[in-house]
């Protein structure tokens, strides 16, 4: 399989989650995934992506103030 890129996805939800994984791993890339505001900024700060495909609501903190945080944080 040939690595195009690292993708985050993050949502609360888990079978959009899969989906988005199944769909963009049969295009080669490696995605890894985040269920919540918090979960991301972890896999962030361990992680560079390529993109970051994030559902804006979800509990606690929604997906603006994630892009937010991120955008402040940005490496």
């Amino acid at each position: 399989m040939t690595d195009h890129g690292k993708i985050l996805a993050v949502d609360d939800d888990e079978t959009n989650r899969m989906v988005v994984r199944v769909l963009l791993e049969r295009r080669g890339y490696q995605v890894l995934e985040a269920s919540s505001g918090n979960e991301a900024l972890e896999r962030f700060d361990e992680h560079s992506f390529n993109l970051i495909l994030m559902d804006l609501a979800m509990p606690g903190m929604d997906g603006l103030e994630t892009t937010r945080c991120i955008r402040r944080h940005d490496k």
